[in-house]
């Protein structure tokens, strides 16, 4: 029977915190996609073409641009600017469920049969409406470093309850809110911020140049998505604060949770609310990670193993960066 690649990312004695060498940088088309209703969805895609490819979905403040932070990937990559955010037009009404409709029409149009899903921080729930939605198309689900459902965000501890602050207090939703954006399209202003943040990644990072160029291309990843507006943020902000309007037990795909144990920003319960509550979910935490590195580490080792497992060759082994 075929491996699938939640079956070598949890195989068992491989090192779950090798961190990935950034090497070169990733390359890629990026498209506004016409939807049904007229509204448009920006899309990134690599050029390698792969009978499942991955399909991305990034975290809040981020982009289609995310997933191509760790650099150059041999397999297809198709990653979504969520309602909002950079390329993509708002949603009439903020809905998970209606994402993931438009994900799906998305997928039509570019001919995918057969895909695994990503989802990484705040993109995890937006991931999990997307596999319900796309249904025996989706291979496997992974979600790293995910948020779980609202009642998890209104129970935890800051940062996390910042978005409930922010949700339901009307002065930071409409005037903070915009004003933060606007200082974050400096890009001075939003690099070093990112230094700052990415600072405590560091100890899993190969050198301070990697630390460095991992700040600077996250910060690349962040302007391109607040470049539309606000709307992206407000969007988050009412979705992930309130109850999902999809059913997340009937999910039938297997889904695989990876967490940073030492996750400042989503704490390690939101890991275990999803294995609790999704069929068949198992759970691995990256004990030295953070939660960026903890994403953009998974991201890539789906990604290598992905492109293994569809090229490999009678006896090959599975390529070092994706132990």
């Amino acid at each position: 029977m075929k491996a699938t690649v939640a079956e070598r990312f949890f195989k068992r004695g491989r090192p779950a915190d090798r961190v990935f060498p950034f090497r070169g940088t990733a390359e890629y088309v990026s498209s506004a996609v016409a939807l049904p209703d007229g509204r448009k969805m920006g899309v990134a895609r690599t050029m390698e073409p792969a009978r499942q490819p991955v399909i991305y979905f990034h975290g809040i403040l981020g982009s289609r641009l995310e997933a191509f932070i760790g650099g150059a990937t041999q397999h297809e990559v198709i990653a979504f600017d969520r309602p909002g955010y950079g390329m993509s037009d708002p949603l009439p009404r903020p809905s998970f469920l209606a994402f993931a409709k438009d994900v799906e029409a998305v997928l039509d149009q570019l001919g995918i049969d057969r895909c695994v899903v990503f989802g990484g921080s705040a993109g995890a729930p937006y991931a999990l409406a997307a596999a319900l939605q796309l249904g025996p198309r989706v291979a496997e689900l992974f979600l790293a470093g995910g948020v779980a459902h609202a009642s998890m965000v209104r129970s935890a501890g800051v940062p996390m309850r910042w978005l409930v602050d922010f949700a339901e207090n009307e002065l930071l939703r409409e005037r903070i809110v915009p004003r933060l954006q606007e200082l974050l399209k400096n890009p001075v202003i939003t690099k070093a911020w990112l230094q700052m943040s990415v600072s405590s990644e560091g100890q899993v990072m190969p050198s301070a140049a990697a630390t460095q160029l991992l700040a600077n291309r996250l910060s690349e990843s962040w302007l391109a998505g607040i470049s539309a507006g606000d709307d992206g943020v407000q969007t988050d902000l009412e979705l992930l604060t309130t109850p999902w309007d999809f059913d997340h037990t009937a999910l039938r795909c297997p889904v695989r949770i990876v967490h940073g144990g030492k996750d400042g920003v989503v704490p390690l319960d939101h890991a275990r609310w999803y294995v609790r509550h999704l069929p068949g979910a198992r759970l691995k935490i990256m004990p030295r990670h953070h939660h960026v590195t903890a994403i953009l580490v998974t991201a890539h080792k789906v990604m290598a193993l992905a492109h293994w497992l569809e090229h490999r060759r009678p006896g090959q082994k599975p390529p070092v960066s994706a132990g």
